[in-house]
């Protein structure tokens, strides 16, 4: 009982937080100026917003809203990119999606999926352990054999 109250409690804290996440990328699409847009100190800005809200989201279990903005994150430069957690974050939502594609028997979507989630996995393999490491190894095959 104790449990469910703070489940409780911190689920709605979450939901609370998420609002002025939104209205602060909000704002930041809202400012055109290309040189502004393109300052490292506006990209940071931005990623800080977005890895905020990818918690969240992900710990709310919102998978397809995380997917999104994980998506985004590793879009707004190469830097972000070459970072491991946040394919492992995607790799993780994209196989909850999976599940719930194979569940409603949606088969070319759950492929697709698939492949998307075992991509990350590997990325995220590779930036963690490296390319050569038994780490590495062991999730290509397992991603063949799927």
């Amino acid at each position: 009982n104790r449990e469910r109250e703070l489940r409780r409690i911190s689920s709605e804290a979450r939901q609370s937080a998420i609002v002025p996440l939104i209205k602060g990328m909000n704002s930041l699409e809202k400012i055109e100026n290309p040189i502004v847009k393109t300052s490292p100190l506006f990209i940071d800005l931005k990623a800080s917003l977005y890895r905020e809200y990818i918690k969240h989201q992900f710990a709310l279990k919102n998978y397809s809203l995380a997917i999104d903005m994980v998506e985004r994150y590793l879009d707004l430069s190469e830097k972000f990119e070459s970072e491991a957690e946040p394919h492992k974050i995607l790799s993780v939502c994209l196989e909850k999606q999976e599940i719930q594609a194979l569940k409603y028997k949606k088969d070319s979507l759950s492929y697709s999926l698939k492949s998307k989630k075992n991509f990350h996995l590997l990325r995220y393999a590779e930036l963690t352990y490296g390319k050569n490491s038994n780490q590495y190894s062991k999730l290509a095959e397992k991603a063949v054999r799927e």
